[in-house]
């Protein structure tokens, strides 16, 4: 951007919230004022102002600053847009593969450490409509084909600790809960660039997910397809294709 005449208070301020990281959440006000090469006195008048307006917090213990809960609220607001956002961008492909392959398309998020669902839309000429067994009920991880992704993109030592302890509840005579059979899956996940779940929460129907990830690749969350199995076996890969396509056209962070 040219010729943009920069407010210097302004442009300090929020220099000064970039010193915050996830590797330096916690600053001492000299810190500050090394990082961004600035007097100690005019650091303070700006990080004081801040903390007045709720952008930094002080710990009256170490004297440390930290972000502020406003910084919080806000990222609260730019969620509730970003979901508004993507609901009104995937929600006209999702009827159309609903409609193409007759079965319930997701779009799922990655929120607050879990996997919420925020939109599905069902086949308008379908003669049945697919529901969870219990609204609102979350399956583990290894059961579903979301779950299976959001594994796939977890954290290494998160991963190894839900693997050494997999749920063993089993919904049905196919729903995994062998870690060998679970790794396998998530192998093919790496392989194919989506998942599968055949008949791990109902012997009648089955799922598959695909990932979409940030510039960072970092999980945001998947599109997921529902239908009778014997759908997803014949046009599995199909119906991934077309997902990945529009990810990789419409979904681009």
């Amino acid at each position: 951007m040219q010729n943009v005449r920069l407010i210097q208070s302004l442009e300090r301020a929020f220099n000064i919230i970039d010193c915050f990281s996830i590797n330096t959440p916690n600053l001492r006000l000299s810190d500050i004022a090394k990082q961004l090469d600035l007097n100690i006195n005019t650091t303070r008048g700006l990080v004081n102002t801040l903390v007045y307006f709720g952008y930094l917090t002080r710990n009256k213990t170490t004297g440390d600053y930290s972000l502020g809960f406003t910084l919080l609220n806000k990222a609260e607001v730019l969620r509730l847009n970003m979901d508004s956002t993507l609901q009104s961008i995937v929600e006209p492909f999702l009827s159309e593969i609903a409609d193409e392959f007759e079965g319930s398309a997701r779009l799922i998020l990655v929120n607050y450490y879990n996997l919420s669902t925020v939109l599905t839309v069902h086949p308008t000429n379908s003669r049945y409509m697919l529901v969870s067994k219990a609204t609102g009920t979350r399956f583990p991880l290894n059961a579903t084909a979301s779950g299976k992704v959001y594994l796939y993109y977890m954290d290494e030592e998160d991963k190894q600790e839900y693997l050494a302890n997999i749920p063993q509840e089993k919904f049905t005579d196919y729903t995994i809960t062998d870690r060998q059979r679970l790794e396998e899956e998530l192998t093919k996940i790496g392989q194919q660039g989506y998942a599968v779940e055949l008949d791990e929460i109902d012997e009648t129907f089955s799922s598959l997910a695909v990932p979409f990830l940030d510039e960072n690749g970092e999980l945001l969350g998947t599109l997921s397809f529902t239908a009778p199995t014997t759908a997803i076996q014949a046009h599995a890969q199909e119906i991934a294709d077309e997902m990945i396509d529009f990810i990789n056209k419409k979904l681009s962070f």
